[in-house]
């Protein structure tokens, strides 16, 4: 689930696990506020507590560093929860686009399919409801948290791998119960599932220098790419990686800042997720391909 702090995700994610057990199947909904676990079948990200901490929604998204740990707890739980035949709903913000890439790496390590419902409402529709909720004594992010969370929404995109399938859905219109059956359907589906690639393999025995060849691989990337850009490459050009078996697109042109914010976004990620046993080849390929989904996206 994806989307402004009371713009509809539980309403939609408590429909989709009601027909999923209809179906027969056991669902996992992992949440980020305060609710207790209600059933084996709901769990909470302060579960594996030694003392379970009753934070609001407020507290939980009130600094970074606080919201750094929520989506931490919130990953390892998806992460435990997952098995070969339930469903695992993600319901929270899931609002910045890294965080969203790195769930993505979680199902393609153990092929699970994937998909994002982006629950769209207006700015100031979720601002309401989130203060009549607080009106009327239940959790609540508050007004300056909602409003600095809806500052930094990162939308999701078909166009991103890691937000595909992407479903919309506003759960203030009746056609909403229309994509809840699409979701359904995709959900019990027997294709689509992903498959893992170098930076989602489960791990083989770890080469001493994959990481220290993937360094010197983006380094190399950048390299190229910084040149390239200075001597006149723009929009709609390609630019050929050496060792790659496709090219860099300019979708937009970057500044220096960002492509190097690109390789440090993906050495982040690669530190989590170590590309063992790939060769150069698998290597220069993956990073082309993240920085062609950078670039993709549009910039703010």
């Amino acid at each position: 689930m994806c989307g402004f702090p009371a713009s509809g995700k539980s309403t939609f994610a408590d429909s989709l696990a009601d027909l999923l057990k209809e179906s027969g199947k056991e669902v996992y909904l992992i949440r980020d506020g305060c609710d207790s676990v209600a059933s084996e079948s709901t769990v909470s990200v302060d579960k594996e507590e030694a003392a379970p901490i009753h934070n609001t929604r407020e507290t939980l998204y009130r600094d970074s560093a606080t919201e750094k740990k929520t989506r931490a707890r919130l990953r390892a739980a998806t992460e435990r929860s997952l098995n070969v035949s339930n469903v695992v709903i993600c319901d929270s913000l899931n609002y910045i686009k890294g965080f969203r890439y790195e769930m993505y790496c979680v199902a393609k390590t153990s092929s699970f399919r994937y998909a994002v419902v982006h629950c769209e409402a207006s700015a100031s529709e979720c601002v309401q409801r989130d203060a009549d909720r607080k009106a009327r004594g239940e959790d609540a992010y508050g007004e300056d948290c909602t409003k600095a969370i809806i500052q930094r929404f990162e939308e999701p995109s078909a166009k991103n791998r890691w937000d595909s399938p992407l479903y919309k859905v506003d759960t203030s219109k009746e056609e909403w119960k229309v994509l809840l059956e699409a979701v359904r359907d995709m959900v019990l589906s027997q294709s689509n599932r992903l498959a893992p690639t170098m930076a989602t393999k489960q791990p083989q025995k770890q080469g001493a220098d994959t990481l220290g060849t993937l360094d010197r691989i983006t380094r190399e990337t950048e390299a190229v790419l910084i040149q390239a850009i200075q001597h006149g490459k723009g929009v709609g050009d390609q630019i050929q990686i050496n060792g790659a078996s496709k090219p860099v697109r300019l979708e937009r042109k970057p500044k220096v800042s960002q492509l190097r914010n690109i390789r440090r976004s993906y050495l982040n990620l690669a530190r989590m997720h170590p590309p063992q046993g790939c060769s150069a080849t698998d290597l220069v390929d993956e990073y082309v391909e993240y920085v062609n989904a950078q670039l993709r996206v549009s910039q703010r």
